[in-house]
């Protein structure tokens, strides 16, 4: 219902949820070849340090400047969206001009990164007899790519919501219970393999 999708908290799962088996099959084709250590470094430690030093740095400016009457943060994103409130953010920054366009770019670049990603591996997964280190035909990464774009696209235009977050949290809650299902037959055979079996040998 309704307060699924208004907790944050929640939404935030259930899309770590819904993307965790791609991510997890991604991960593991970039670190093919790689000892554990590297992975853990690389792909755990160094983006939790980045992430905690970015959000102190962003996230505690901008309760500083809230607190301190700088910028009504909290009145653009009630009024107009949290998007509203990034740039609102953005523009009381030194070099605002460069910066506003250069957030910009950056967006597009990371979300067609993510989708390049999701797109490939999506296409090895539909992919016969495909080998470590070859890559997916190019019309089965065309044809996820436009499919994802217009799911995408159709869900912002007429979802419903602030510039369409409303149906992107009904899609990522439905993708999540979906896969959860799966989340759990992979605990079991987990909890089965690591346990069960010892037993019985």
């Amino acid at each position: 219902g309704e307060p699924l999708v208004m907790w944050w908290t929640l939404y935030d799962w259930a899309i770590w949820i819904a993307y965790a088996p791609l991510m997890g099959l991604f991960l593991a084709m970039i670190s093919y070849g790689r000892t554990i250590r590297q992975f853990m470094i690389i792909n755990w430690m160094l983006p939790a340090c980045f992430g905690l030093i970015w959000f102190s740095i962003w996230g505690g400016t901008a309760i500083n400047w809230q607190q301190n009457g700088v910028v009504d943060l909290i009145g653009a994103i009630k009024g107009s969206g949290a998007v509203a409130g990034l740039w609102a953010f953005l523009q009381h920054l030194p070099f605002s001009t460069i910066l506003v366009p250069l957030v910009m770019v950056t967006l597009i670049i990371s979300f067609a990164t993510a989708a390049d990603v999701m797109t490939t591996t999506i296409a090895m997964l539909c992919t016969k007899n495909i080998r470590e280190g070859d890559e997916p035909p190019a019309w089965q990464k065309i044809l996820w790519g436009v499919s994802i774009g217009v799911i995408a696209f159709c869900i912002v235009a007429f979802a419903g919501g602030a510039q369409g977050v409303d149906g992107v949290k009904y899609l990522a809650a439905a993708g999540g219970a979906i896969v959860l299902f799966i989340f759990v037959l992979q605990i079991l055979s987990a909890i089965h393999t690591f346990f069960l079996s010892t037993v019985a040998e």
